[in-house]
């Protein structure tokens, strides 16, 4: 199961910010030492960038 939300934010026709969070489920495989199943594991990650045009019209 996985959930990846995110965001875009334009402040001026040549500059945009951009941001998005993922999260998700994942199973690990393989037993302890005494036999038993690894639990679940979350995992979550998130970033941030810019973006900008150097020239008009790219």
């Amino acid at each position: 199961m996985t959930t990846a939300p995110s965001v875009v934010y334009q402040p001026l026709a040549w500059l945009s910010l951009h941001a998005n969070w993922t999260q998700a489920l994942g199973a690990n495989n393989g037993r302890s030492a005494d036999g038993r199943p690894f639990k679940l594991e979350w995992r979550s990650n998130s970033k941030g960038d810019l973006k900008w045009r150097f020239f008009k019209g790219a």
